[in-house]
């Protein structure tokens, strides 16, 4: 891949930074994300129900892991890591978006769409990183025949 197809990495680098974001948030200040989080007077956690550190913790690890691998994949920027990540965070972001949209009643106003907005642009980031994942590698024969 020449250097001029660095875009095709900006979908794996979203859900690098959403994952080691969220999950760095998480682990350091649970309570901050639990009451806080997007942040700028809103709030997306707190009104689904009470505070649970422990699964917040959870959910913040594993932010941390997905995040983490892909930023490898951004780095390394391979067919089968690539699309592999964004397999994995494809079968986690539907599952979060589909939960979130079967709830948004919870939250109210602007913030029911945002908050579902934000999710399903985690989902076309997981789906445009399969996409744009370079080619795969041409298949040379070996010279060793002996």
């Amino acid at each position: 891949m020449s250097g001029r197809e660095w875009w095709r990495r900006i979908p794996v680098a979203i859900l690098a930074f959403t994952g080691l974001e969220l999950g760095l948030w998480i682990q350091f200040a649970p309570r901050s994300f639990y009451d806080t989080f997007p942040g700028a007077g809103h709030q997306w956690v707190s009104p689904l129900g009470p505070y649970n550190e422990h699964l917040l913790r959870d959910f913040g690890a594993m932010n941390l892991a997905l995040g983490g691998l892909a930023l490898v994949a951004t780095v390394r920027f391979d067919r089968v890591l690539t699309r592999v990540t964004s397999a994995l965070w494809f079968v986690f972001s539907v599952q979060h978006l589909a939960y979130h949209s079967w709830h948004y009643d919870m939250l109210s106003g602007s913030d029911r769409w945002s908050s579902l907005f934000s999710l399903a642009v985690v989902v076309a980031a997981s789906v445009a990183a399969w996409f744009l994942a370079p080619p795969a590698a041409a298949v040379t024969p070996s010279s060793d025949h002996r």
